[in-house]
């Protein structure tokens, strides 16, 4: 799925190579990080700080919400 252009965004999307075939796999293998990286944190600490349960989720969150920006509206 390395050809999906709505994963490993980085700067502008590149709107002209999104199909919407790209889309469900994108979000499900995102939502899936999402999820990982949720459970991650919480089984990682017992005394969460901003650095180890707001900003690890904050840093998946913002590549979901990088990926579904072009194709949400």
């Amino acid at each position: 799925m390395s050809d999906n252009p709505l994963l490993g965004l980085t700067g502008l999307p590149p709107f002209s190579k999104i199909q919407p075939a790209h889309v469900e796999p994108a979000l499900d293998a995102l939502l899936a990080e999402c999820r990982a990286s949720v459970a991650r944190v919480l089984a990682e600490n017992t005394a969460y700080t901003w650095a180890n349960l707001v900003q690890p989720i904050e840093d998946v969150e913002d590549k979901l919400s990088r990926a579904w920006s072009p194709v949400g509206t």
